[in-house]
């Protein structure tokens, strides 16, 4: 008859500490690992969804200039210089664009949020909070106007992207109708900064969206 054994085979082993650090090193790697993939997945999202919900609005944009004068207004008739430095310092925003929804349901809600600052969390850049698209009526916009009233029929929404920095897009069309208009030639990149992603995911740059009447030159940062 055999003696029993000093200890049991059943009783489980612990890890050792040495075989724990290895276990939560490997983790650490695949996280490393992972991600910066993940990352990336995230910010193409994002500009997917500002660059389809630009599509969209755009739809409604045209839909809604062929049966009035004008594109939606984001200020009272345009004529109120003050508003932007009382109100919005960093500037009107298609969530004002009102006339897109009613009489007419052009779109059933302008409350787009921008994924890059849906949280508010503006940069240092404006003081204010913010979470909608940047919107421009050129036709009506009154924080600036040239004396000699160069406007033009045309529209600009911008999102900031992923430095949330403005980096000119909304004023981009009005320097180069200036511009032509004097005779001064320039490269539109020492002006302003477009979001590719051909330069780096996390490149910086505003993601744009033109409708109307825009010259060529600017139209072609419109991707």
């Amino acid at each position: 008859m055999f003696q029993s054994l000093p200890f049991s085979w059943s009783r489980k082993r612990a890890f050792t500490l040495i075989e724990l650090l290895i276990v939560i090193a490997i983790i650490l790697i695949l996280i490393s690992i992972a991600l910066p993939n993940f990352m990336e997945a995230q910010i193409r999202a994002k500009v997917t969804k500002v660059k389809g919900e630009f599509r969209s609005i755009e739809t409604a944009m045209f839909a809604y200039r062929q049966i009035n004068p004008h594109y939606p207004f984001t200020e009272p008739t345009g004529k109120a210089p003050f508003i932007r430095r009382a109100y919005w310092p960093s500037g009107p925003r298609i969530r004002f664009a009102y006339e897109l929804t009613t009489p007419v349901k052009y779109l059933q809600s302008v409350n787009f949020i921008d994924p890059f600052i849906g949280s508010g969390a503006v940069s240092d850049q404006h003081k204010d909070y913010e979470w909608s698209y940047y919107y421009l009526q050129y036709e009506t916009f009154a924080y600036h106007r040239p004396s000699d009233k160069n406007y033009f029929d045309a529209w600009c929404l911008c999102s900031w992207a992923l430095d949330t920095y403005d980096s000119g897009c909304s004023w981009f069309p009005q320097i180069v109708v200036n511009a032509k208009k004097k005779g001064v030639h320039f490269d539109p990149g020492s002006l302003v900064v477009f979001y590719s992603p051909t330069n780096g995911t996390r490149s910086r740059g505003d993601i744009a969206k033109y409708g109307g009447w825009v010259p060529p030159e600017v139209k072609m940062f419109d991707k």
